[in-house]
């Protein structure tokens, strides 16, 4: 697959290899291949040509195409090919290709915290902020460097080298996700907002501050670290986001269905954090 991610208006393209090393070629046989969704039930199935499969590895076995645009969207699914008695399965997203029209109440999104969104959001206004690339401070989580793949055993290991962070844990039942579909950990879907996120030190807003998507540090330090949080301010409510949802948006499907998700969230009644912080 050239990718992960998709377009409800793209075609889904794939191309199928075998690697055999057993004792004696696979004698004629009729690759099978579906397509599932998260709740397993099948979209659309197929077949590969009917082949004997010699020795060897990369060995071209047919190509997979199928039009995407009566697959519900934001959903996950499952790409599956059985070879025998062998079957492998990989993942894939697919987000709707027009994300529909704002219908509550007026959500600012921001990359900074100024003077004016702090009012706003002190007088009740509903406030994203996408943390701006190196807005937050070192000292405030901003020197962990979050990577999407894991620490090789630890940073002492490493002598500290990038990246510092062992993944994410994400809350999938929290409604700011409703429009994200995601699984407790880290997968594909996150790969863009993981490389263009810094880490929150969660410290400063108590213990009773559960994110909706934590980065696990690394346990020579441990820190609690966030990617997701919802706190009250004043009036107002708002979401911090680690991830800069906004540069290069256009360019970014999961960035776009993110914040959309999340937007959708700070538009509804479910809107109602139960932390309570200050502007400062």
């Amino acid at each position: 697959m050239p990718k992960m991610i998709y377009a409800s208006d793209e075609s889904f393209v794939a191309t199928v290899e075998a690697a055999h090393f057993g004792r004696f070629p696979i004698p004629g046989t009729e690759p099978e291949w579906k397509i599932a969704d998260a709740a397993g039930k099948t979209v659309v199935t197929g077949k590969l040509p009917r082949q004997i499969v010699p020795m060897g590895n990369a060995l071209p076995l047919g190509e997979i195409q199928t039009s995407l645009e009566k697959f519900k969207a934001p959903g996950r699914y499952t790409l599956s090919v059985k070879l025998s008695e062998i079957v492998n399965a990989w993942n894939f997203w697919v987000y709707p290709a027009v994300l529909p029209e704002p219908r509550g109440p007026e959500v600012r999104v921001v990359g900074a915290l100024d003077a004016e969104t702090a009012a706003y959001l002190q007088n009740g206004g509903r406030v994203i902020l996408s943390a701006s690339p190196g807005s937050v401070r070192p000292e405030k989580g901003g020197a962990a460097v979050v990577g999407f793949s894991g620490i090789f055993w630890n940073t002492s290991w490493t002598k500290n080298d990038p990246p510092h962070t062992l993944g994410l844990l994400i809350n999938p039942r929290h409604p700011a996700l409703a429009g994200f579909p995601t699984d407790i950990f880290a997968d594909f879907q996150w790969w863009d907002a993981m490389t263009h996120a810094q880490a929150i030190l969660l410290s400063d807003f108590g213990r009773d501050l559960k994110p909706i998507v934590r980065i696990i540090d690394d346990w020579a330090k441990n820190r609690p670290l966030g990617l997701i949080f919802e706190v009250k301010v004043g009036k107002g409510r708002l979401i911090v986001v680690g991830t800069d949802l906004l540069t290069g948006a256009e360019n970014r499907p999961p960035a776009r269905q993110l914040l959309h998700s999340l937007k959708t969230y700070a538009e509804g009644g479910d809107f109602s954090p139960s932390v309570e912080t200050t502007v400062e």
